[in-house]
């Protein structure tokens, strides 16, 4: 499942409860903070295929 605005607080519920049963994961790549310009351009140009996640460290 990819990322989505739509659906109610029932949905939302049963979403993480299947994630708690194991039932999904989350798809997602770290990144350095240094990197963020040439991150949004590998975003636009659909190159990133998971959810980014900076290192503000």
């Amino acid at each position: 499942m990819t990322g989505s605005i739509v659906g109610t607080r029932v949905d939302l519920a049963e979403t993480f409860q299947l994630h708690a049963e194991g039932r999904t994961r989350v798809v997602r790549e770290p990144r350095r903070l240094e990197d963020v310009n040439q991150s949004f351009e590998q975003i636009e140009k659909g190159e990133v295929d998971a959810r980014l996640v900076f290192d503000f460290r």
